[in-house]
């Protein structure tokens, strides 16, 4: 009847798909009120059977500055902001929780917003608003060192997560920008970017209203950046979708594995579709006749380097296949490698090993198709002689036969 708490799974992913084919084949009796908790980071490795069995908790990033502000005001308290009466420390926490929301948020625009992604947490921001206070406390009545408050924050507090020279130069540029004595203009209020504003309440209460009227989906421009970065964010949003959306599949797809209970099941059915496919795609005997009969002119030489290429392919897509088979057939030691394999043969992925050898796809089954397509091809241009047109994506080096 105990809770048990496994923390950062994600680093023994061996273990976790041991402790859920235990599970699965466990029988004996189980009290209601026992409870498995896992805590984990998103791995791509991470077994597809134990996800399927867990009700999953995740933690989202915020999405816009408005949740940021939100997740920020969380870890501040009404004590807090009655700890220093003077406006001015009301109205630097406030800036404070922007930036803090700022530099999580760059996160969501990759590369254009850092050069890496950063783990900014709730830590700098409850460590900063702690040196903020024990700063006012003693010398806001001698006025505001800006330069070493600037420092401070930019430097220290979220300047140690920071590795690029250039991503340093931004956050600097923030502080500079937002921690300066126009912040505590008391005729007109600080803005931040039109809509942003900050303000200056005696409540928590009177600040999650002002933020949730801020609008859920904010520009580029907020954070100081041109507005085409939001086709990035978007792009990077849709295709992180999408390949969760795949990865909740079983298999790839197709009707072959549709009816295999088990994973390994699954696996070995598509392998050896695959290799049936690849090693009847081109039979030796007509290749070998089809040359000869085209003769020899620079488009046979072409043909010949394509059929050689594809050879290349079907080589390593068999031997992998072959490979995985003895695997969970048991007649081989399982590695990292075929692991790997493994996993995304089952979320309908392309291999890695396959790759260097063959074209882009986003799953198995176009890459499939598409390779069926070039066999097609080709044995039609062996079978027919010269082709009247040509398929172009269907070849490795078209700027050759161009």
């Amino acid at each position: 009847g105990s809770w048990v708490v496994l923390q950062n799974v994600h680093l023994n992913l061996t273990f976790m798909s041991e402790m859920s084919d235990f599970l699965v084949s466990y029988n004996g009796p189980v009290s209601s009120s026992c409870r498995i908790w896992l805590t984990c980071l998103p791995h791509p490795e991470f077994p597809i059977s134990a996800l399927h069995r867990c009700v999953k908790v995740a933690l989202e990033p915020p999405g816009s500055m408005k949740h940021s502000l939100q997740n920020s005001l969380l870890y501040i308290t009404q004590d807090q902001l009655d700890s220093i009466k003077q406006r001015e420390w009301r109205l630097l926490l406030y800036t404070l929780c922007f930036f803090h929301s700022a530099v999580v948020q760059r996160n969501r625009y990759g590369a254009m917003g850092w050069s890496s992604p950063y783990e900014f947490s709730h830590h700098d921001l409850v460590a900063s608003t702690s040196f903020l206070y024990n700063y006012l406390f003693t010398d806001i009545k001698k006025g505001v060192s800006w330069p070493a408050l600037q420092y401070m924050i930019a430097d220290v507090q979220y300047g140690g997560r920071v590795t690029n020279s250039y991503d340093h130069t931004i956050l600097k540029a923030y502080a500079e920008l937002w921690l300066r004595d126009d912040v505590f203009d008391s005729h007109n209020s600080y803005t931040f970017y039109t809509g942003y504003e900050a303000r200056d309440f005696l409540t928590l209460g009177e600040y999650d209203s002002h933020i949730a009227s801020l609008p859920s989906h904010d520009p580029p421009e907020v954070l100081g950046l041109h507005a085409t970065a939001a086709i990035v964010e978007n792009r990077t949003a849709s295709r992180r979708f999408l390949s969760s959306l795949s990865s909740l599949k079983i298999s790839t797809g197709s009707q072959r594995a549709a009816s295999a209970p088990r994973e390994s099941e699954s696996i070995l059915l598509i392998c050896r579709d695959l290799v049936t496919k690849f090693t009847t795609a081109l039979d030796a005997n007509l290749v070998g006749e089809g040359l000869k009969k085209l003769g020899s002119n620079p488009l046979t030489i072409f043909l010949r380097r394509e059929i050689a290429l594809m050879q290349k392919v079907t080589v390593a897509v068999v031997q992998c296949c072959t490979k995985l088979e003895k695997v969970i057939s048991g007649l081989e030691a399982e590695s990292t490698a075929t692991k790997v394999t493994q996993n995304a043969i089952l979320h309908g992925k392309v291999p890695d090993q396959w790759k260097p050898h063959s074209w882009n796809a986003d799953s198995l089954r176009s890459w499939e198709s598409h390779a069926m397509d070039r066999f097609d091809q080709l044995s039609q241009w062996l079978q027919k002689g010269t082709p009247r047109c040509y398929w172009i994506p269907g070849f490795f080096h078209p700027q050759s036969l161009i």
